[in-house]
């Protein structure tokens, strides 16, 4: 008789595991959609970094939303993103190519290698303040991100 409620309290015990982790999985899911990249510019200031090469932003982030073809800014490429809330966040490559830094890449090379690069993350004045939500969303993607300490 004991053997049956030791097996019965392990089966809830299982259970309740599984419960809790099916509930932590749907929270990380619901919070990978929190941010949603939009072609609303961003127009803020730097508040973080973020460490990897184009290739790998494009993989975790699709497709920028802005690129410059012309040379006509100091950045080739952004992300703009817009959180549940409206805060705007974004991520860009100021002066990291031969447009606007004669040491840099050119933007075809920038855009072809797996060589890591600072890029800066932005954001208003209204997500300052929930900055680090933005860099827990974009470690989760798997990048390397930081800021708003």
């Amino acid at each position: 008789m004991d053997i049956s409620f030791r097996k019965l309290a392990d089966v809830k015990n299982l259970l309740r595991q599984k419960k809790q982790e099916e509930l932590r999985l749907k929270k990380e899911e619901e919070f990978l959609n929190y941010f949603q990249l939009t072609r609303e510019p961003v127009l803020g200031s730097r508040v973080g970094t973020v460490v990897e090469s184009y290739k790998a932003l494009v993989s975790a982030l699709g497709d920028p939303t802005f690129k410059d073809e012309d040379g006509d800014t100091e950045m080739t490429s952004e992300w703009s993103f817009k959180s549940a809330e409206g805060e705007k966040y974004s991520i860009y490559d100021y002066k990291l190519t031969d447009y606007a830094n004669v040491d840099g890449p050119s933007v075809e090379e920038f855009r072809q290698t797996t060589d890591e690069y600072e890029f800066s993350i932005g954001s208003t004045e209204y997500g300052r303040g929930r900055i680090g939500l933005f860099i827990k969303w974009l470690k989760l993607k798997g990048l390397d991100a930081s800021g708003g300490n």
